[in-house]
């Protein structure tokens, strides 16, 4: 698999108005949680790394052709992929990655993250580590 380049990923980002390194927020989340959404923009825009260690760990999944409530969210994938990497990733990186790669997500209510259609019996989601 292909990652894109810096620069493409810097395009793609700029596509997706609420995204940023906290994951897909609105303005009553920044609020709320005193995001300054442009900062973690900035912060997501600069997760190139990140976003392109993300895409490497999920082209190793198995994915269902969609996602329902019941699939893996981004909260549990976070775990798994940073426990992986050795280090701490954002949802952001971790949500630009699935965008990126197309993958079967849906958006649980008000949630700043995804629920994905990542296989139960996908082996990288059951690591133990």
């Amino acid at each position: 698999m292909k990652i894109c380049s810096d620069e493409e990923f810097q395009q793609f980002v700029g596509k997706i108005s609420n995204l940023c390194i906290e994951g897909m927020v609105s303005a009553d989340y920044c609020r709320f949680f005193n995001v300054d959404f442009d900062s973690s923009r900035k912060r997501l825009l600069d997760s190139y790394a990140d976003f392109s260690a993300c895409c490497n760990w999920l082209s190793g999944c198995l994915f269902e052709s969609y996602a329902t409530h019941h699939s893996p969210g981004t909260d549990r994938l976070l775990a798994r992929v940073s426990s992986a990497l050795g280090h701490s990733v954002s949802h952001g990186a971790l949500i630009t990655a699935i965008l990126y790669l197309d993958l079967p997500y849906l958006i649980p209510g008000n949630s700043h993250g995804l629920s994905v259609g990542i296989s139960r019996f996908c082996p990288r989601l059951n690591a133990s580590n």
